[in-house]
């Protein structure tokens, strides 16, 4: 099961790495493939040399969505 990707600006994008607090270079730069040029999970995993399941849990977490089941997940309190 897919789910669909929502294209973001680079800017949007830049954004949503910092509050996820994501580190690694090349998985930043996976996702940005998938979020930003459209490319599929494969092929950016694939290009930016890291591992396809990793890098899908990943999306799901950015999605906010649970990285294991795909069921949204819940709001932390801001404030």
């Amino acid at each position: 099961m897919s789910t669909e990707i929502e294209n973001l600006t680079a800017a949007d994008f830049k954004k949503l790495v910092k509050t996820h607090g994501l580190r690694s270079e090349k998985m930043i730069e996976a996702c940005r493939l998938v979020f930003v040029e459209g490319e599929t999970r494969r092929a950016a995993s694939i290009a930016a040399g890291v591992d396809y399941a990793s890098l899908h849990r990943t999306i799901r977490k950015l999605q906010g969505l649970c990285p294991h089941c795909g069921q949204p997940l819940p709001r932390e309190a801001e404030g």
